[in-house]
């Protein structure tokens, strides 16, 4: 592109072509003032090669004019950049781009712009130079929410475990006292077991004696005057078979053995399992703060001050 500008440039006023006319040695120039200066005696005598040429009956003005040079000319024109100053809108002057905002400004306008935009910035400082003591008591006011809402979490949780700990308890009361109730009736029946069990066994020792006895009797021959002896053993041994049968049927000692057992009933266990659920509820809402309290530092609140907010937690039982 440069070098296209370059073939653009008369040779003479070392500027963009003004009306190129072309030598028929094929150098063009400027018609005006270019060609016209350097005329003698309707003879041109060419800037560059220094050939003279016989100019036509209408002068300069009758030389063909540089068609290719027209188009270029053209389109450079069409692709040329606006050089009008924003701020002055001076056309065709000698613009720039602002630094700052990508502006096309003169040399005149660029400095009070630059200036201008000095000021902006200034006061765009002050605003946030403002801005950052409301910041920091918003950051300050966000601390001490954060702070209460995590005391407020702490006295939620004591209050839950205090809550459930008393229950906890009554309930292991209750566990202690129902298994010393179990105890207590374990060893009772089984003390009168155990007794029942000894008396058994001493009348089933004594049986078994007599038994021994009378089958020791029984293989020998009985002696022909031990008559009386010997019905008075086989008395004994028949009272005590009698007591036998009367003891096996007082306890119901037969086929079908009845087993003394130890229940435990829990009453409605899902009632008691819904409502330990369902037992408690954390909840969180709002508290709002108006102006009419201290600041943090203790100074008291604006009318205008916004109000605060802060979540808080709370447990119903």
């Amino acid at each position: 592109m440069e070098q296209i500008t370059e073939l653009l440039e008369c040779a003479v006023c070392l500027d963009r072509f003004k009306e190129p006319k072309v030598l028929p040695c094929q150098h063009t120039f400027c018609l005006k003032p270019c060609l016209q200066n350097i005329v003698i005696n309707n003879s041109v005598r060419c800037p560059e090669c220094r050939a003279c040429h016989i100019l036509p009956p209408n002068g300069v003005e009758g030389l063909p004019t540089n068609l290719m040079a027209v188009r270029f000319l053209d389109r450079s024109d069409q692709q040329k950049p606006n050089r009008q100053c924003k701020e002055c809108k001076i056309e065709n002057c000698d613009v720039e781009k602002c630094n700052h905002c990508d502006e096309s400004l003169c040399k005149t306008c660029i400095a009070s712009h630059t200036r201008g935009l000095q000021e902006d910035f200034r006061n765009s400082l002050i605003q946030v130079w403002r801005l950052i003591p409301k910041l920091a008591e918003w950051n300050s006011d966000l601390r001490e929410r954060v702070e209460k809402l995590d005391e407020n979490g702490r006295n939620v949780k004591r209050k839950i475990s205090q809550s459930i700990e008393r229950f906890v308890s009554e309930l292991q009361s209750r566990k202690k006292c129902l298994l010393e109730e179990v105890d207590s009736l374990v060893a009772t029946k089984t003390g009168s077991l155990q007794r029942e069990q000894g008396e058994l066994e001493v009348k089933m020792a004594a049986l078994t004696t007599h038994c021994q006895v009378a089958s020791e009797i029984s293989e020998k021959d009985f002696p022909l005057g031990g008559a009386r002896d010997i019905q008075q053993f086989q008395n004994e041994i028949l009272c005590l078979a009698q007591q036998s049968r009367e003891l096996v049927q007082s306890n119901g000692v037969s086929s079908n053995k009845v087993r003394e057992t130890i229940k435990f009933t829990n009453g409605d266990e899902n009632s008691v399992l819904s409502a330990i659920f369902d037992f408690g509820k954390v909840s969180s809402h709002l508290q709002t703060t108006f102006g009419n309290e201290p600041t943090p530092d203790g100074s008291p609140r604006g009318a205008n001050d916004t109000p605060r907010t802060a979540g808080l937690i709370s447990v119903l039982f």
